[in-house]
């Protein structure tokens, strides 16, 4: 017989401090022992006491004598099992422990990062260090996205994650969640553990010893713990915040479906994994709902290790039609689909490299396919003589006509007032911000976010404070809010507008997420461009620019690049002619406009500040003077340095890191600035540097 590792409390006051603020009111929770010895017994066994006092369980933890492991049913339990030993721990022998069926709900979603290593032994300090920094990454991550700061836990062999969650026990959002940032956040050597899902799961008690085989000098046992926890809650994960962590790695969009019906298994591009089940013959069970309208099999046998019984393999179709396969045991971490394809498929890859070979040659042929049918090569001189001129120019410097413009700007920053500005400078002919010269044109405002009455408030205010009379003035103005007319349903009318004599110059849409048909999601590239698509030939047939006002995804933008302001798929940045952003200025009630275009020179970014009249004008303020938020939404620094001298920025980043090697993300954001992705690019770059040899000032090298 082997005996565990002793298993001390060397924190009880601590211990019981956190069990108490992870515990709801009254909540009844199980204590399990891993091969436990307790007094009267000499032989390990599982031991299990059930309790409604944090104090209680935490005192009769410390009678443990030895145990592999000492853990707690996170999630509340029904009361009446309290009766099973009420605050005492026994062997239970052949009676139940908490069962799935017993919790009442789900309060955690539960995050173990784990090193990848043999089964039985504890980590070294490498993989044990690299688990927790990991979590660190990840907690950042989902910061940036809103969610609320958790529980930071060392396990003693890794890194755990709390997030207080409201759910039903029947949900499947845990385990997709769990999925989803596996897909996300698995790389070499380390993993997310997707078995922790169900609603019984057991959990580390913080402040006993991980005893995983036999402690040696280079694999130790060590005590589990808190590592960081906030005095107060702050607050639960948002249901939303879970569907759009699924979605985002479905790539079907960052909204969630709002009906709760799924389609049957077979039915539209999911089905198409239906038929590759049965062609293959795979073992599987039925298929049930994930990720909106995807589909979900458990394969009764792991594909890639036959001793894998245990329902641990799975296989994902996503709305998009994307698919995945993984299975949970460490030892088939890291397969997926394109693995799965080589176990039913052998030379599926060759064939591919074989296809895609030859496939450059049908790109070189003189003619294109597109929906109206084909187009002929047109010779250059050719093109030459039918364009000797760029397009009329209808806002000078950032736009033309049948051009598009994105303009992207967080959400209340006064984008509105400024959309209605430029409507006001084309309708005019006078410059827009004191900057832009516009040509005069009509103009089309298509508006689903105001109602009629705030529109025509605005308007006449923005009116006035120009000194323009409305009488006349040619803008014209559709209000959709509430219509749930997307980009297709306007086709009639922008069709009608084309055979009109006084043609408009530009079409202003607000905001273009309403625009979005039910199919198409904000996500997706294909989408995006499909709509892009549509949008030019509106702007081919009309002869005006577009201008489609758009929102930024959620956390701090003043580190991005201007082509990564935005939220959604990349290729709307890559679609438009101009992309121009509105980010927050250091200085109250200011903004600064920056732009990439296509057919002008680079603009230099301007500060703009709003006045008393809602007009936005420059302010003289240096540009450079971006906001810096923290997740928490409050100002953290300034970045310094010109907005396009990203070096200066990248310089400051590591030469901080280099001097403060141990510093959190937050803490060095706090000093020099930076995004979350400049400062998780920088390490990366350092830690390269040193594995290839180059100096450093870590090392002592200048």
């Amino acid at each position: 017989m082997t005996t565990p590792a002793t298993t001390i409390q060397p924190f009880p006051i601590e211990s019981e401090r956190w069990l108490a603020a992870c515990l709801a009111p009254g909540q009844v929770f199980e204590i399990r022992a891993i091969d436990a010895v307790i007094g009267g017994s000499n032989r390990p066994a599982i031991v299990s006491g059930y309790f409604d006092s944090a104090r209680a369980a935490v005192h009769a933890v410390s009678g443990i004598i030895a145990a592999k492991g000492v853990y707690w049913t996170a999630n509340p339990i029904n009361p009446a099992l309290l009766a099973r030993a009420a605050n005492r721990l026994r062997i239970p022998g052949k009676e139940p422990t908490t069962s799935d069926a017993d919790i009442l709900s789900r309060r955690w979603l539960l995050i173990d990062v784990d090193p990848l290593r043999p089964a039985g032994i504890s980590a070294s300090a490498a993989e044990h260090d690299s688990a927790i920094e990991h979590c660190r990454t990840i907690r950042e991550a989902l910061g940036g996205d809103g969610w609320p700061e958790p529980i930071l836990g060392d396990s003693g062999n890794g890194g755990h994650l709390m997030y207080r969650v409201d759910l039903p026990r029947d949900t499947m959002l845990i385990e997709q969640c769990l999925d989803a940032l596996a897909v996300i956040f698995d790389r070499d050597g380390l993993a997310v553990d997707c078995s922790v899902h169900n609603p019984a799961r057991i959990w580390k008690l913080y402040g006993t010893l991980a005893c995983k085989g036999d402690s040696t000098s280079d694999r130790p046992h060590r005590v589990s713990r808190i590592l960081e926890m906030a005095e107060r809650s702050e607050g639960v994960v948002a249901e939303y915040l879970l569907e759009r962590l699924i979605t985002d790695v479905a790539g079907t969009g960052r909204q969630p479906k709002s009906s709760g019906k799924q389609p049957p298994a077979g039915s539209g591009p999911v089905g198409r994994m239906v038929d590759y089940i049965a062609r293959h013959n795979l073992a599987v069970g039925p298929a049930k709902p994930y990720a909106g309208s995807g589909n979900r099999w458990v394969f009764e046998v792991c594909p890639w290790n036959s001793a894998h019984t245990d329902k641990s393999a799975v296989l994902i179709e996503f709305p998009s039609g994307a698919k995945a396969a993984m299975c949970h045991h460490d030892g088939c971490r890291g397969k997926n689909w394109h693995d799965l394809r080589d176990v039913n498929e052998p030379g599926w890859r060759e064939e591919k490299a074989a296809r895609d070979a030859v496939a450059p040659v049908k790109a070189k042929q003189p003619t294109a396919t597109t929906s109206s049918g084909l187009v002929d090569c047109v010779p250059v001189d050719q093109m030459l003589v039918r364009h000797p001129n760029l397009r009329e120019p209808i806002v000078r410097g950032l736009l033309r006509r049948g051009e598009v413009m994105n303009l992207i700007s967080s959400p209340k920053i006064g984008k509105s007032w400024l959309i209605l500005d430029l409507a006001m400078a084309v309708a005019s002919g006078r410059p827009w911000l004191d900057e832009f010269q516009c040509t005069a044109g009509r103009v089309l405002l298509i508006d689903n976010e105001l109602h009629e009455q705030t529109l025509a408030f605005r308007i006449d205010r923005i009116a006035k404070a120009n000194g323009c009379l409305l009488e006349g003035l040619p803008i014209s103005v559709l209000a959709l809010r509430g219509m749930l007319c997307d980009i297709r349903g306007l086709s009639d009318y922008l069709d009608r507008d084309a055979d009109r004599s006084n043609s408009v110059s530009l079409v202003i849409m607000d905001a273009f997420y309403r625009f979005l048909p039910k199919d198409s999601e904000e996500n997706s590239n294909s989408d995006v461009t499909e709509l892009y698509n549509l949008i030019d030939k509106y702007a081919q047939k009309t002869g005006a620019a577009f201008v489609l006002v758009h929102h930024t995804s959620k956390g701090d933008q003043s580190g991005k690049a201007i082509h990564d302001v935005g939220a959604g798929a990349g290729a709307q940045a890559r679609a438009a002619d101009s992309h121009l952003i509105l980010r927050p200025h250091e200085e109250d009630k200011t903004i600064v406009l920056d732009a990439a275009v296509r057919s002008w020179p680079p603009i230099e970014p301007i500060a703009l500040r709003q006045d008393s009249d809602m007009l936005w004008r420059p302010s003289g303020s240096d540009p450079a003077r971006l906001l810096v938020r923290g997740k928490n939404g409050k100002p953290v620094a300034t970045r310094a340095g010109n907005l396009h001298d990203v070096e200066v920025q990248e310089s400051a980043i590591d030469a901080y890191i280099k001097a403060n090697p141990t510093a959190s993300f937050r803490k060095i954001q706090s000093a020099v600035g930076g995004s979350f992705r400049d400062i998780s690019d920088a390490k990366k770059r350092l830690k390269n540097s040193a594995t290839n040899g180059v100096p450093s000032a870590t090392n002592g090298s200048a």
